[in-house]
C-alpha cells in the first residue's frame, strides 16, 4: 500500500492523465458489494489499472475459482512498468493468471467478453476536440465530455458485471445523460456513495457504480458512507424520467412534497464574466453576491466590507448586463446548502456566485412562493433532490427544476 501511494504522488503525469491512488477503505467497501461469479473459470478487466491497488481485493474475492484471469490495462507505460514491480513482490496464488496491457482503454481491441470490469477510471473533461469526437463514435455517445464516462459506456458493451468508480456528478450532470440512460438499461445493483471521502487529498465526491447487464431490473441498493445510511429502491424510482437526474435518497417525504408543487416553472441564467479585478469597494452598480441574499429569503442586505460595486463602462461586453433595469426577474445563490429565492431590484448586477432565475412563459409567482424556498421542509426536500452532495450544487437549469410552486 505505502509503495502504491508514493508511485501514485511520484506520477508526473497525474494531472494530465487524472490518475489517482483509491484508498484501501474505498476499496474495501467495493470489495463487500462486488457480485458473485459462481463459475469455474473467471475473467477480469481492470481498464486503468494505476499500480494495482484493486489487484489484491480481487484476488481475494474471486481466488477459490478453478482459475482466474486478471486483465490490466494502462495507458502510462510507466505505471505498467511499476505494476510489474510491486506484483513481483505479491505472493499470487497458483491459479490466478494476470495479463498486461499498455494501452488506450478507448481505443483497444477486446477480443473476448469479460465476467467483471472493475476500477477507478480518470474524471478528465476532454479538451481535444478530435479525440473527443473518435472516442465518442467508439462507445455511441454523441454527449459525453468526461473519459468516466466514456469507459462505463464501453464497459457495459463487454462485460456481465461492472463496478466503477466514477464522479457523483454523473448522477445529474448533462453531459452524463446518455451514460445515465444506458446504464439504466440493465440492472444497477448497488450504488456507494461516497462523498467526499473516497480520495484522500481530493476534493471531489465519488460513488461506485455497480451493474449487472445479465441480471432482470429490479432494486437498488444506495449507501451512502458519509451519512451511514442505506436506501433500498425500485431502479424504475431511482431514475425516474419524471425528474432531471437520479435520486439515491427518495422517500416517502420528497414524494409527499412533490404531490404539492408544480416543477420547472424556472430557467436559470449564470455568467463568470464578472471578476474580483473588475470589482472596487465604490461606484455606481451594486454588484450582488451571494452573502447579500439574506438566508431566511426576504430580500438583499448590503455588508460593510463585503460589498463590492462595478462602474458602469465597465458591463458593455458583459452577457448579464442585459439585467441590469429589470425586477422581474430573481436571484439564488450559487453552491449552497441552503437555497432561497428573492426579487431582483432595478440597478443591481451579479456575480457568479448568484443565479438569475426567469419564470417560464405563463408562470407567476407569490411572495409566499419565494418564502417557501427558505424553509426546513425546502431544505430537506432540496438536499434529497441533490443527492445529499456537498460540491455538486452548481444551480444549472438541472438543479432549478426543483424550484417549483405549491398548487
Amino acid at each position: 500500500n505505502s509503495l502504491s501511494r508514493l508511485a501514485e504522488l511520484s506520477n508526473s503525469l497525474q494531472t494530465e492523465t487524472a490518475a489517482y491512488y483509491t484508498d484501501k477503505n474505498t476499496l474495501l467497501t467495493i470489495f463487500n458489494n462486488l457480485p458473485d461469479i459462481p463459475k469455474n473459470k473467471v475473467h477480469i478487466l481492470e481498464p486503468s489499472v494505476g499500480t494495482g491497488n484493486f489487484i489484491p481485493f480481487i484476488i481475494k474475492k474471486y481466488e477459490k475459482c478453478e482459475q482466474l484471469t486478471i486483465d490490466v490495462c494502462d495507458i502510462n507505460e510507466n505505471s505498467i512498468k511499476i505494476l510489474k514491480l510491486l506484483l513481483s513482490k505479491m505472493k499470487i496464488p497458483k491459479n490466478v493468471r494476470i495479463n498486461f496491457i499498455c494501452n488506450d482503454f478507448l481505443k483497444h481491441n477486446f477480443n473476448c467478453r469479460y465476467d467483471l470490469i472493475i476500477g477507478n477510471p480518470p474524471f478528465l473533461k476532454l479538451k481535444d476536440s478530435q479525440l473527443l469526437k473518435e472516442y465518442r463514435n467508439i462507445v455511441g455517445d454523441n454527449v459525453a465530455k468526461n473519459t468516466s464516462a466514456l469507459f462505463l459506456n464501453k464497459s457495459l458493451l463487454m462485460s456481465d458485471n461492472i463496478a466503477m468508480i466514477l464522479p457523483k456528478y454523473f448522477l445529474h450532470n448533462e453531459d452524463f445523460k446518455i451514460c445515465r440512460e444506458k446504464s439504466n438499461n440493465y440492472a444497477i445493483k448497488t450504488i456507494i456513495d461516497f462523498g467526499e471521502k473516497g480520495f484522500k487529498g481530493v476534493l471531489i465526491e465519488t460513488i461506485c457504480l455497480i451493474i449487472s447487464t445479465v441480471d432482470k431490473r429490479g432494486k437498488t441498493t444506495c449507501i451512502s458512507i458519509t451519512h451511514n445510511l442505506k436506501n433500498i429502491l425500485k431502479q424504475s424510482i431511482l431514475s425516474d424520467e419524471r425528474f432531471p437526474n437520479w435520486m439515491l435518497y427518495r422517500n416517502d417525504f420528497f414524494d409527499n412534497v412533490c404531490k404539492r408543487m408544480k416543477f420547472g416553472i424556472f430557467r436559470c441564467f449564470r455568467d463568470r464574466q464578472i471578476t474580483k479585478n473588475m470589482l472596487k469597494k465604490s461606484a455606481k452598480i451594486w454588484v450582488i453576491k451571494s452573502r447579500n441574499v439574506q438566508t431566511d429569503g426576504s430580500g438583499i442586505e448590503h455588508i460593510a466590507g463585503y460589498d463590492s460595486f462595478i462602474d458602469e463602462k465597465n458591463i458593455d461586453d458583459l452577457n448579464v448586463s442585459k439585467y441590469l433595469d429589470r425586477d422581474d426577474v430573481y436571484l439564488c445563490p450559487n453552491m449552497t446548502y441552503y437555497p432561497r429565492v428573492v426579487r431582483k431590484p432595478k440597478g443591481t448586477l451579479v456575480n457568479g456566485s448568484v443565479a438569475i432565475l426567469e419564470l417560464n412563459d405563463d408562470e407567476k409567482v407569490t411572495d409566499e412562493d419565494l418564502k417557501y424556498f427558505s424553509t426546513d421542509e425546502f431544505w430537506k426536500f432540496y438536499a434529497i433532490a441533490r443527492n445529499l452532495s456537498t460540491r455538486s450544487l452548481n444551480i444549472d437549469n438541472t438543479s432549478i427544476y426543483y424550484f417549483g410552486k405549491r398548487v
